[in-house]
Order: C-alpha cells, then structure tokens, then sequence
C-alpha cells in the first residue's frame, strides 16, 4: 500500500510537534506525496473575548512550518 495523500493536524503541542518529525520521515521514503498541513484550534468565542484568529493560527503554525522547511519537506497549509 503506498501513501501519496497525507494530512498532518498540528496544534502547537508536543505531540504535533512530534507527529511533524514522524510526517518528514515518512515522506523522506516516499517518491511522490502532498502534505496538507491543518491546524486545529479549541477555542470558545463569545462577545467578550477578543480572539485574533489569524495571529492563533499562524503561532501554532510557526515551528511545524520551520520544521517542514528545514527538511526541505513541500506542504500547503489548509
């Protein structure tokens, strides 16, 4: 069985963190692939939070991404 479509679900923890070394490896032994990068937030919004969705999004991205591109890994994020 071989893998050419892989969603790697990152949200800032540890164990994204690792699971994005697992994905580089993986992909690494893989002739052909696309990595899509998903974030995955758990928040509650209501009127009295201010809540800046973009700012979130891209700090929980920001080592996975650093990672995915020191190892010279293509992903899109979706």
């Amino acid at each position: 069985m071989r893998y050419q479509n892989i969603l790697l679900a990152v949200d800032g923890s540890d164990h994204a963190l690792r699971a994005t070394a697992h994905a580089i490896k993986f992909v690494k032994n893989v002739r052909e692939y696309n990595l899509d990068v998903v974030i995955v937030i758990k928040t509650h919004l209501n009127e009295n939070n201010s809540f800046n969705m973009a700012t979130t999004v891209e700090e929980k991205l920001k080592l996975t991404k650093r990672k995915l591109k020191k190892a010279g890994v293509h992903f899109r994020t979706v």
